[in-house]
């Protein structure tokens, strides 16, 4: 049988490269690299959920496929879950029907059971499915999805805030005075988190099975942030309604139309990462996304939302590094054939952009068709495989490849812990096989 040789794209580096496999015969022309692992991180993470009646199938589906996600996680990260919903105030400002329940998360407070906000560790079966029961948050929520807004009210309300006699008492209309539109006492405008929390009211009427009474949002979800990375979630067929705010005017006053989209984005960002600096943030969400071409970007779109909501969507992700997966994907470039994707692929997917996930960067760009992937020497096989690197009937993971990155990342039980050793070897794309 003839050997196999390869011939390299001249470049300086390649030069190199030639003299080796001359050396070597021509028996291998493959590049090694090998990296050591930190170990997997704690996240806190925030599942921001559409209520509102477009809602039921996709749900439904996301619970249905949310064991995908966990069982992707890094096994020794802490990762922590938290649910609320995209409705921005209270069902006793907005009853769209007699089933809008405070309990499933409202006005940025955690959904709990009781009394007691649930904070769910996804490597408890136990508090998985208790986590998958308590994202049925019901499809009789408000019909505007504040979605980043919601965001800032629940980080404002983990975190301890100055004394409760410098709030105001309660706002006329929590979708339209937060963050900025707000009238009353408030604390120093020195607190570091004046400016992003001092609308925050302290305390609005909240309905639970039917029963009014008044609630203190202040600390209300104590304990949702740890100060960990926090992966914030938003899962909605609907652009982000916080758009629309009326106030936006007091915070971008020399801008109109798109020129005040993207700016009053901006600064909510900037606001957000005053109360936690490291925040990524991944949409599940209506168009197809930043990346898609621009004659296609706002397809699938089911309820009509504007080019500025969606891009709110966009730009959330683009600006903190996370992920978008389309709601629906256009099988063809129409919006009239647009269907809902595969959310177990997805989550999956959502693995990757998980704040603890570890990547490594390779020194060429690999054919993905030569790549071998050992942890401690042992084989990995591709994510793809959906084999996993155990016997437990629960193993699932591998390694993929992130051509934007130039890296890879070990997922599942193929996750690395601290100090464990990774090697790829792999042909690179500027070497052709003769």
């Amino acid at each position: 049988m003839p050997q196999k040789c390869y011939r390299l794209v001249p470049t300086a580096i390649a030069a190199l490269a030639i003299s080796l496999a001359t050396s070597l015969g021509c028996k291998e022309a493959e590049f090694s690299d090998t990296f050591q692992a930190d170990g997997p991180s704690d996240v806190d993470m925030l599942w921001i959920i559409d209520n509102s009646a477009s809602m039921d199938d996709a749900q439904s589906q996301l619970r249905d496929s949310f064991t995908t996600f966990a069982e992707g996680l890094p096994p020794g990260s802490g990762t922590q879950l938290a649910i609320t919903t995209t409705q921005a105030w209270p069902c006793t400002q907005d009853i769209s029907s007699e089933a809008c329940n405070d309990v499933r998360g409202t006005t940025g407070r955690t959904a709990r059971d009781d009394s007691d906000p649930h904070y769910f560790d996804p490597a408890s079966d136990e508090q998985l499915d208790q986590f998958i029961e308590l994202a049925d948050v019901g499809i009789h929520g408000a019909g505007e999805e504040r979605a980043l807004q919601v965001a800032l009210m629940a980080v404002c309300e983990a975190v301890t805030l100055p004394p409760m006699t410098d709030f105001v008492d309660g706002v006329d209309d929590l979708r339209w005075d937060f963050p900025w539109g707000c009238s009353g006492s408030q604390w120093s405008s020195q607190d570091p988190l004046y400016e992003a929390c001092h609308c925050l009211p302290r305390t609005v009427d909240m309905e639970f099975w039917h029963a009014v009474e008044p609630v203190t949002l202040h600390g209300t979800n104590e304990g949702m942030l740890r100060g960990n990375p926090l992966h914030i979630v938003l899962f909605t067929d609907e652009g982000d309604d916080t758009a629309t705010n009326a106030d936006l005017s007091t915070i971008c006053p020399e801008t109109t139309g798109s020129d005040r989209c993207s700016c009053s984005h901006a600064e909510l960002i900037r606001l957000l990462r005053t109360v936690v600096e490291d925040v990524t943030i991944s949409v599940f969400g209506p168009g197809q996304g930043p990346a898609a071409d621009e004659s296609e970007r706002y397809l699938c779109n089911p309820q009509l939302a504007d080019v500025c909501q969606m891009d709110y969507h966009y730009w959330s992700v683009e600006s903190t590094g996370g992920s978008f997966f389309p709601i629906q994907t256009s099988v063809d470039g129409r919006e009239e054939t647009c269907v809902m994707p595969s959310l177990s692929e997805n989550l999956a997917q959502l693995v990757l952009a998980h704040p603890d996930t570890e990547w490594f960067t390779l020194s060429r760009t690999p054919r993905l068709d030569t790549m071998e992937v050992t942890l401690d020497s042992v084989p990995v096989p591709a994510l793809s495989e959906d084999s996993g690197c155990s016997d437990s009937a629960l193993a699932g993971g591998g390694w993929a490849y992130d051509p934007d990155r130039g890296a890879i990342s070990l997922t599942g039980d193929c996750t690395p812990y601290d100090g464990e050793q990774i090697s790829v070897s792999y042909t690179p794309d500027d070497i052709e096989v003769q």
